[in-house]
């Protein structure tokens, strides 16, 4: 395994180590620990460090956290797929030209010890988001019409930062009056190379004439448009005037699956 060192080009959202704390979790007669995380992003003049011994960044201030770029799963939570790579996810980030790579230092880096960092109290909230991804800010500020439209239909609109994937996330969904969730019904994936990903719940919205009014659309991308799902090349399509009115349509057979009022169509 060979270490690989990278200077930050444009902003890169990681997970920084800050400490642990008892969790709720015993394994046998031992309490569990949690590790604390905070969500930030690097900046151009910054250095990732990606070492046999763990991940790091050397900021411009000198410091050098322990870092990881997903947000870890729970002790027991079981993981399906692949194994995620920093190393992949910065051959990934050299070719779109966020970072590039770098000799390693021709001097001692006095990283820092994970096993010496901070214990805080039980309870301690195990995450905190300082900065939201790039990606993040890119998804909300396309999404204007679209959560528009939702507040329009009495409909929630969440939109999710990274966590276990990196991909920012906008799902439209119902909730009941206590809040629980009755109905996911479009959801839309960000990445970080700008494609996303555009898929109404066909469970309630007829996906297969969402994608033939979209198909020819030149942001879709033909090579992958699927039955009543497709990818396009740009978060720009959340704004296609198409989108929204066959999102509009499909809000409204939501609405009539229901037996909510309609919004916009005639009864």
């Amino acid at each position: 395994m060979f270490n690989k060192y990278y200077e930050v080009i444009e902003p890169i959202h990681y997970f920084e180590r800050k400490g642990h704390a008892l969790s709720n979790t015993w394994v046998g007669r031992s309490q569990a620990y949690d590790t604390i995380f905070e969500g930030k992003n690097a900046v151009p003049g910054d250095q990732f460090h990606l070492l046999a011994g763990g991940d790091f960044i050397l900021t411009e201030a000198g410091e050098t956290p322990s870092v990881d770029f997903w947000k870890p799963k729970h002790l027991f939570e079981k993981s399906y797929g692949g194994t995620n790579s920093p190393k992949q996810l910065f051959e990934q980030f050299e070719k779109a030209g966020k970072v590039r790579e770098i000799p390693a230092p021709d001097h001692k880096i006095d990283y820092t010890n994970i096993s010496k960092l901070p214990t805080f109290t039980q309870g301690t909230r195990t995450f905190t988001r300082i900065e939201n991804s790039p990606t993040f800010e890119m998804l909300n500020q396309n999404a204007d019409d679209l959560i528009g439209l939702a507040s329009d239909f009495g409909l929630q609109y969440p939109l999710y930062d990274f966590g276990e994937d990196r991909r920012a996330i906008l799902r439209i969904t119902d909730v009941n009056e206590a809040g629980r969730l009755k109905a996911n019904i479009f959801e839309a994936q960000l990445r970080e190379d700008g494609r996303i990903y555009i898929a109404p719940n066909q469970d309630w919205i007829d996906g297969e004439a969402f994608v033939a009014a979209l198909k020819d659309n030149p942001l879709v991308d033909p090579a992958y448009i699927y039955k009543g799902r497709f990818w396009a090349t740009d978060v720009a399509i959340l704004k296609e005037p198409d989108l929204i009115k066959q999102l509009e349509i499909g809000l409204d057979q939501y609405l009539e699956k229901t037996n909510q009022k309609s919004v916009f169509l005639k009864p």
